[in-house]
């Protein structure tokens, strides 16, 4: 019998080292597996413009997404972007929007101070990534741009960022006049029987459509190949299967977040500032 409690009891101690030691990792594993897939879209017919950088203020108006912090690399379910304007910078951490100034010279060194983020909690995996990525970003002093990869550091290798350039297209908001799409897919997930999401657009770039039971209205400023709306939406019926109302909801939770259109005679594709990627067909 003591021996057997003895037993017992390192069985339960070495469970317990175990629990320790593995716990913080394998919730983030657990969490991970939950994560729901990033997808930039791209129409591989239309040509991409990238813009070429030889001296900071060639800097403006860039988009750029992180592939790599501290010398490894981003999980792909983590979306990470940041955009220069003229003296501000601001993106997608993972979780939250942020926004910051900056000043950058030609000799190659940058400031980027008084960094801020909306304070919205994403789990534990996400928050962390987040977190560490707002930290480096504070600490950078130098960047360096290599074609269409931007590197950032703070000169003693002990804190890197980096990032690949979004393209842009070339698009004229004038051609989305008068046109009618449903929604094919987002993230590269079709949708699911019974769903049918629809947009039309008017002369004044305004959307109209349908989701599932849900009405929507959304009002947009769109220039190039930039897309940015205000909505309302309206439920008008309740009798959808939840997995298909779950669908439906999480297309219309993208409408506050929609940055960039590519349009073609065969397609819509509207890519979302946290990484959504939609995909509609005409109707």
């Amino acid at each position: 019998m003591t021996i057997y409690r003895i037993l017992l009891f390192g069985t339960g101690l070495i469970l317990l080292i175990l629990f320790v030691v593995l716990g913080s990792n394998s919730n983030d594993f657990g969490e991970l597996k939950h994560l729901k897939p990033k997808k930039i879209m791209t129409n591989p017919n239309l040509t991409p413009i990238y813009k070429s950088i030889a001296q900071a203020s060639d800097l403006h108006n860039t988009h750029w997404i992180l592939t790599s912090l501290d010398q490894k690399d981003i999980n792909p379910s983590v979306y990470i972007s940041m955009y220069f304007s003229d003296k501000n910078i601001g993106g997608f951490g993972g979780c939250n929007s942020f926004g910051s100034k900056y000043t950058a010279y030609d000799s190659g060194t940058i400031s980027i101070r008084g960094a801020g983020s909306t304070e919205i909690g994403c789990g534990k995996y996400i928050n962390k990534i987040e977190s560490k990525f707002l930290q480096s970003l504070g600490r950078i002093s130098l960047y360096q741009v290599e074609g269409n990869i931007l590197k950032f550091s703070n000169g003693t290798n002990d804190v890197t960022l980096q990032f690949t350039m979004q393209p842009e297209y070339v698009m004229n908001p004038n051609d989305l006049n008068n046109t009618a799409w449903k929604l094919v897919s987002m993230n590269g997930v079709n949708l699911l029987d019974g769903l049918i999401v629809s947009l039309s657009f008017d002369t004044n770039n305004q959307i109209k459509g349908m989701s599932g039971c849900i009405e929507y209205e959304l009002y947009c400023q769109i220039k190039n190949d930039n897309l940015g709306c205000g909505y309302r939406s309206t439920r008008i019926c309740n009798n959808l299967e939840k997995k298909i109302d779950r669908q439906s909801l999480s297309y219309t939770n993208t409408f506050g977040y929609w940055a960039k259109y590519q349009l073609s005679d065969d397609s819509l594709i509207i890519n979302t500032s946290d990484g959504e990627g939609l995909i509609f067909a005409p109707m």
